[in-house]
């Protein structure tokens, strides 16, 4: 169900995800700290994949020093992220499609109905220890040929939010387009 994603790119992927029913009243309680969580997430998730401008020969000495600090910082991210990771209840990688405005994935069997309010965990980028959790409300179950196709609108978090998520998604989107021409034209890398 398309119209439940927004408008716009559309990020697909196979990733870790949860989701448990939620009450209405909990859920519109935790919309607020659940959106600041998320704005400050995606905003690492963006600046993870800023890429450097071009420098000139003097700024050599200081761009080493910062790619060494860098380096140090993945690798505590890593380390963090699996941490959690080993503490948190394990999510399944599912087949998603991800838009501004809600998503849907596949699942074999689902106890889940329409109307249903829900808290989406969505494991976006293993170097990062958090995950989205995304409050959300079941637009629709319908069959599909490998189960059931799961559709969630979200719960409003803001203009901040959305605008950060369609950024995400963006620069996913891009990087997918760059990988494509990499693979078709792999001499231009060169």
């Amino acid at each position: 169900m398309e119209e439940y994603l927004g408008d716009g790119l559309v990020y697909e992927s196979k990733l870790p995800l949860n989701c448990e029913i939620a009450d209405e009243s909990t859920l519109e309680q935790g919309v607020q700290g659940a959106a600041s969580r998320n704005e400050r997430l995606l905003q690492c998730l963006i600046a993870l994949d800023e890429r450097r401008k071009e420098t000139s020969d003097e700024d050599d000495e200081h761009s080493a020093e910062l790619l060494r600090l860098e380096a140090k910082v993945d690798m505590l991210l890593e380390l963090v992220s699996g941490l959690v990771q080993q503490q948190d209840q394990v999510a399944l990688p599912v087949l998603l499609r991800l838009g501004s405005e809600g998503m849907n994935w596949i699942v074999k069997d689902t106890e889940l109905r329409a109307g249903q309010y829900v808290w989406v965990t969505l494991d976006v980028d293993a170097r990062l220890p958090q995950a989205l959790k995304l409050p959300s409300l079941v637009r629709d179950i319908s069959d599909h040929k490998d189960g059931r196709l799961v559709s969630v609108g979200f719960i409003d978090q803001g203009e901040r939010f959305s605008d950060l998520l369609q950024k995400f998604i963006f620069r996913h989107h891009r990087r997918q387009i760059a990988k494509m021409k990499a693979t078709r034209h792999p001499e231009q890398g060169e």
